[in-house]
């Protein structure tokens, strides 16, 4: 079996995955962040914040158990429990125990592929075991830079005579990491002193933050700007020609819970323009009900979907029990984790070989 490459589950465990407490560390007495003193650290300039409550989520036993392999046997290679045990054993951390929370933000066109970036990770580690296995990988360049007080460490791809950009990351304190592209990371370094008690966010995100479950496992907020709607395409560009008028979506909030074997969540897209909410909602739900027609899974999870539409907002809700995301788990178990083709993140993405 081939070895598995570390950078996809460092942006995994930055992006998405998460959890509590490690033993084998040798460290510091760790700090629980709150999420409120996350945002706070975030750039003043995000369009987009997101956070995960990794320890309430590995608390549950169906999350727990998604990165064990099925029966005991080995885990399929690139499969979610094959990512989780080489990433344990090349750092040390434990994403069902050692990552506490993660809270991130994106500036710029959400769009894009390359996304001005942020995230910060409330996580027990080694600074020393993580820098070791970057510079034991020949295939990964570790560029380190001085940024105020901390090491800004931006790692390539090594392609020959040209370096691909793969992602960047600094260690602020024995329990906080912060990933994602230089120019967003040096942001939140800048922050650290003298440390903000609350977000420098617009008004408008700072509204929509505050509207956004974040009592729930994960949530996000989004806000719509003029120059976002001017990167979306036009109302006669979207399928079925619905008119919907970009000008009027305000924002976009989300939350996902799990609670009594069930999983929920809320989406809402924002916009004061009722009639064409009415309208998005009447397409949604028909193209739910012929999805919903497969048969599997996906069928059954098309069932369990609610859309609906008033004068402020088009809102998709959902009510998952466990044993339909069991059969969902099981049809997903051991296929190829789509993380594995990285994105890039960041300008340049190519950069010249260096001496």
């Amino acid at each position: 079996m081939k070895s598995t490459p570390l950078w996809p589950c460092l942006l995994t465990i930055a992006l998405c995955l998460p959890a509590g407490s490690c033993g084998e560390v040798g460290q510091p007495e760790f700090k629980d962040y709150s999420t409120p003193e996350l945002m706070a650290l975030l750039p003043a300039d995000a369009r987009v914040v997101f956070a995960l409550d990794a320890q309430s989520m590995f608390t549950e036993e169906y999350f727990r158990k998604l990165v064990e392999p099925p029966n005991q046997t080995p885990p399929a290679e690139d499969s979610l429990p094959q990512q989780y045990e080489s990433f344990k054993k090349k750092t040390g951390i434990d994403w069902r125990e050692d990552v506490r929370r993660v809270v991130g933000a994106a500036a710029g066109d959400p769009s894009a592929r390359e996304v001005p970036l942020a995230v910060l990770v409330n996580v027990r580690h080694d600074p020393e075991r993580i820098l070791a296995v970057v510079d034991t990988d020949d295939a990964v360049e570790r560029r380190p830079a001085l940024h105020g007080s901390h090491t800004l460490h931006e790692l390539y791809s090594r392609h020959g005579e040209t370096r691909e950009f793969i992602t960047a990351f600094a260690f602020l304190d024995d329990s906080l990491m912060v990933f994602g592209t230089p120019s967003e990371i040096k942001k939140v370094l800048d922050r650290l002193d003298p440390r903000p008690v609350s977000p420098g966010f617009s008004k408008k995100l700072a509204g929509l933050v505050a509207q956004a479950d974040q009592q729930a496992m994960v949530w996000v907020a989004m806000s719509f700007d003029a120059d976002m709607q001017e990167v979306l395409p036009n109302a006669d560009e979207l399928p079925f020609r619905i008119p919907l008028k970009l000008e009027s979506i305000e924002g976009f909030t989300g939350a996902v819970d799990y609670r009594n074997f069930i999983l929920n969540g809320d989406f809402r897209v924002l916009s004061a323009d009722a009639a064409t909410n009415e309208q998005m909602a009447a397409l949604l739900n028909g193209l739910r009900a012929m999805a919903a027609m497969r048969e599997g899974a996906t069928g059954k999870l098309m069932n369990t979907l609610l859309i609906t539409a008033d004068a402020h907002s088009i809102r998709l809700s959902f009510n998952i029990p466990e044993d339909l995301l069991q059969e969902l788990a099981a049809e997903l178990k051991n296929q190829t984790v789509p993380f594995m083709d990285m994105p890039q993140f960041g300008t340049p993405s190519v950069s010249p070989d260096r001496d």
